[in-house]
């Protein structure tokens, strides 16, 4: 079974974020995950990665993830070692 990495960031309202993750020595596959949390069921917005590789980012090469411009909704970042040789136990 390989890792997985929950968590809840809070930005600024209006703000653009980039999410850089770095795999760890042995881990040949991470991906990222990005959606906005909000209170109410409607959708706002899903992001990932588009890379191979133990590097996952969403949001670079000037195409960054903007928050609501009115008010700050939570992001739920998820990050998952998809591929390595080593396993979780």
């Amino acid at each position: 079974m390989w890792a997985d990495s929950r968590a809840h960031v809070h930005g600024r309202a209006g703000q653009c974020y980039t999410l850089i993750a770095l795999g760890g020595p042995g881990i040949t596959e991470l991906d990222a995950q990005a959606s906005f949390a909000s209170p109410i069921p409607v959708p706002l917005g899903q992001y990932q990665d588009n890379q191979t590789g133990p590097n996952a980012t969403i949001g670079g090469g000037g195409n960054c993830v903007r928050n609501n411009p009115m008010t700050a909704v939570p992001m739920k970042i998820t990050l998952k070692v998809t591929a390595s040789p080593l396993r979780c136990v």
